[in-house]
């Protein structure tokens, strides 16, 4: 008589990771950072691929670099047959860098003529002149000053800001 042996043979299904997707604003500021996340529908861990290659891991990111960000959900089974990846999710993100606006062209004229504001150097946002340096009290579209006056320029885009350029102008009585 031939005897069989007998062995159980324990078959794991692999986990499945969810598709994820990565959430937060693609554009950040000069100096500034953004926050990047993947929703909370990954059991496993979170990695990150960071521009420069480096990784890092947990549901959220703070980008300080421009470039691409990748992000996979891993799940690890009870065997390395047993592990799962999501989708890699990937999202660009820029800098908003904003270079101060130019001066004003007529910085000397005489009274009750119009100051000629310039629009120069604001290629990526929305050019703004103000008549206080808190940027509180925009301009006139006609600014006639009949006294020395400062005047400051700020380019906007989104919540970037550049720095503040401030310019006197002469009135010649």
């Amino acid at each position: 008589a031939k005897t069989t042996d007998m062995k159980t043979v324990t078959v794991t299904t692999a986990p499945v990771a969810p598709a994820i997707t990565i959430s937060g604003n693609n554009k950040f500021c000069t100096s500034s950072t953004t926050e990047l996340s993947v929703p909370e529908t990954c059991s496993g861990t979170i990695t990150w691929t960071k521009p420069d290659l480096t990784t890092a891991t947990g549901s959220s990111l703070t980008a300080s670099t421009a470039g691409t960000y990748k992000a996979v959900c891993v799940i690890t089974g009870t065997s390395p047959c047993a592990n799962s990846t999501s989708n890699e999710a990937t999202i660009t993100v820029t800098e908003v860098n904003l270079s101060a606006p130019e001066n004003i062209l007529n910085d000397l004229i005489c009274k009750n003529s119009t100051v000629i504001f310039e629009t120069i150097g604001c290629s990526a946002g929305t050019l703004t002149w103000y008549k206080n340096a808190s940027l509180t009290t925009a301009i006139d579209a006609a600014e006639k000053p009949t006294v020395q006056t400062n005047y400051y320029a700020v380019c906007v885009s989104g919540n970037c800001k550049s720095t503040t350029v401030s310019k006197t102008v002469d009135v010649i009585v």
